[in-house]
């Protein structure tokens, strides 16, 4: 059925190419296969929608049109088995197909934009891919799909392939899509669904109910990731920046350093790998890291021995993590073999010393500033012997607890900025050497060991070498004020 053209369809058509101009139609609405054979022979632009009607039946082909210029939708449910297009390269709001019972296949290889592109922002300013409510739908092929503003499938438990073409690893940089939905989908084939890895820059993904052994993601950039697993799944980070990412219940976890800094925040709560996956040479690939609940990890971080040595990741570039947060790990046993690098594989813990190094003036490595430092679980005493020595210099040996001509400037060591809490099972477990670090301001935020606390006496003294040389000076002036005139 085709209606009068409105002033904007207007426009569009007189902006269309003039050998075009001749299969220009209005919206559609397809309730057969003979008003699908229509609209191809007579239209190769619509101006406005192209509707699935719900009488429609059987397979809809639809070559010949090469443009929509409103939305690709249907509207109801009804008996299509297939719909197709070999000529369809442009929808320029949405293509959008939900709660259709009998739709198995969708195909439109060609097709490579959907959405309407901002050439001033270099973005897909609108247009997404809607695929739900499909019970029966097996295949897609949407391989020449390289610009689109948004991209959701929701409810499809008998999917089972989906072509990729220019989707797989070598795509070249395309627009979209920004957001990514995947929730209730039970995909049968070996890599994923073709959108999960394509090179692009992506506001938001979303991954529930997705019934497939691996999640493999290699976007360029990832503003925000949700990955809720079923316990069984693996998750693969192979995207180069990563803004924020929140999973659960996934059995293995991969992070496939790219870039420095892939990772802004990871947590990762109630799954069960035994230890994060991940290469560090050169990089820092998380910067704060939540584990919450996981009883089978046993080795954090986890380092292959043959990557690894003291000059792969340099003091100058900081700590690994800005902060680390470790509860609800009962296996994982920190001892002082776990800080070092040893040729027993079988070590538990393998919490690296470079977790916390920095650099300090004197060239040799220390304690570097971070965050937050909250690790709950089976610590021996021993285990902070390095962390401890950390704020030691190497040049000098001197101390931030002896007197004052030997004593350290705290100035050129990190702190723990914010929060620093330990909590050991370890019925040895003795706070009284971190509690001095507390003690001369180097945990001048939250404090506790073991539950409990201790005050930073020494507060003004560290407070002086965080303030301006003036500051300090007049600090040195009053006490040696006060001196004399103890003295006297």
């Amino acid at each position: 059925m085709r209606l009068l053209l409105s002033l904007h369809q207007l426009y569009l058509a007189v902006s269309l190419p003039v050998l075009a101009r001749a299969a220009i139609c209005n919206t559609i609405i397809i309730n057969s296969q003979e008003d699908a054979k229509d609209t191809r022979t007579a239209c190769t632009n619509i101006t406005g929608d192209l509707v699935l009607g719900s009488e429609a039946s059987g397979e809809i082909i639809l070559d010949g049109i090469t443009n929509i210029f409103g939305s690709l939708r249907n509207d109801g449910d009804s008996a299509i088995t297939s719909i197709s297009s070999s000529t369809l390269s442009a929808i320029w709001v949405n293509a959008a197909f939900q709660g259709l019972s009998s739709l198995q296949s969708i195909a439109f290889p060609n097709l490579i934009t959907v959405g309407t592109p901002d050439q001033d922002r270099g973005i897909i300013a609108n247009g997404s891919v809607v695929l739900e409510d499909l019970p029966a739908l097996e295949t897609t092929n949407l391989e020449g799909l390289t610009n689109i503003g948004e991209y959701h499938v929701i409810a499809l438990p008998k999917w089972t392939e989906d072509e990729c073409g220019l989707y797989e690893r070598d795509i070249q940089t395309s627009q979209g899509p920004s957001v990514i939905e995947i929730r209730d989908v039970a995909f049968q084939g070996p890599y994923g669904p073709c959108v999960l890895i394509t090179q692009t820059n992506v506001d938001s993904i979303t991954i529930s109910g997705y019934a497939h052994p691996t999640i493999s993601l290699y976007q360029n950039s990832t503003k925000s990731i949700s990955i809720t697993g079923d316990g069984n799944s693996s998750v693969k980070l192979g995207t180069a920046f990563i803004g924020s990412a929140a999973i659960s219940g996934t059995s293995s976890l991969t992070v496939d350093v790219v870039t420095k800094n892939a990772i802004d925040e990871l947590e990762v709560r109630n799954s069960t790998f035994e230890f994060i996956d991940q290469y560090l040479r050169e990089y820092h690939p998380i910067r704060a890291l939540v584990i919450d609940n996981n009883p089978n990890l046993t080795k954090f971080p986890n380092y292959e021995l043959s990557w690894f040595d003291w000059t792969v990741v340099s003091p100058e570039a900081g700590p690994i993590y800005d902060s680390i947060e470790l509860r609800g790990v009962p296996s994982l046993y920190l001892h002082p073999n776990s800080t070092h690098l040893t040729n027993d594989t079988n070590v538990d813990g393998f919490l690296n010393k470079d977790w916390y190094n920095g650099y300090c003036t004197t060239g040799r490595a220390c304690m570097a500033n971070m965050t937050s430092v909250i690790i709950d679980g089976n610590i021996t005493n021993d285990f902070f012997e390095d962390f401890i020595f950390a704020f030691w210099s190497n040049a000098s040996r001197k101390s931030f607890w002896s007197d004052a001509e030997n004593k350290i400037d705290i100035r050129y060591h990190g702190r723990v900025w914010e929060r620093f809490e330990i909590n050991s099972t370890d019925p040895t477990f003795n706070c009284a050497r971190i509690d001095r670090l507390r003690d001369v301001g180097l945990f001048p935020g939250e404090y506790s060991c073991n539950g409990k606390t201790v005050p930073v006496t020494r507060d003004a003294w560290a407070a002086a070498a965080k303030d301006s040389s003036a500051t300090q000076l007049f600090i040195g002036w009053v006490w040696t004020a006060l001196t004399v005139i103890l003295i006297l």
